[in-house]
């Protein structure tokens, strides 16, 4: 059975007030640029982190003059979204070494972590030179930051607005 996608598609709306100068012939991509500085990396519990606004899906539902020279309108557009949840394969880098485990990052927003105990016996950790390393045991591989690993969430929560994880190391075949 295929593994379920750690992304989905969403449809948002959103209410922005717009100067008139900024309304040309380009002015989806301006509304885009707008939306993604205000939602890209934002995160919400139920759809997980805004990733891409699918610019051709951007739809004018009401607009208003709400001043001189200024128009407010409401938007219905679709989203990219990263939603992490147990049990969900992926492959992340590898952003910290520390002796407490390994802190990793998928796609630019999501943090992962690889507690200590989880990586035992296995794998010990050690300081070399200025970096930090965990070297396996039979001395196959070690791990050490900007390596790319492939990995299992086993724990999600959600707190304030981001997602904490808990992994484990999956070893390729």
């Amino acid at each position: 059975m295929p593994q379920k996608s750690i992304f989905s598609y969403h449809h948002l709306r959103s209410a922005l007030s717009i100067y008139s100068h900024q309304l040309h012939e380009k002015w989806k991509e301006e509304i885009v640029n707008t939306l993604s500085s205000i939602l890209i990396g934002h995160c919400e519990k139920e759809i997980g982190y805004i990733c891409e606004i699918i610019i051709p899906s951007v739809q004018i539902l009401s607009q208003s003059i709400i001043e001189e020279g200024m128009t407010r309108f409401l938007f219905k557009f679709q989203v990219k979204a990263l939603l992490p949840f147990s049990g969900c394969r992926l492959e992340a880098t590898i952003d910290m070494v520390t002796s407490y485990g390994l802190f990793l990052v998928y796609h630019e927003y999501l943090r992962i972590m690889i507690p200590l105990h989880l990586l035992e016996p296995h794998y010990t950790f050690r300081k070399l030179f200025s970096s930090n390393v965990f070297f396996h045991s039979a001395g196959k591989q070690c791990f050490q930051v900007h390596d790319k690993i492939n990995i299992e969430i086993v724990e999600c929560r959600f707190e304030e607005d981001h997602f904490y994880c808990i992994a484990n190391y999956v070893e390729s075949s």
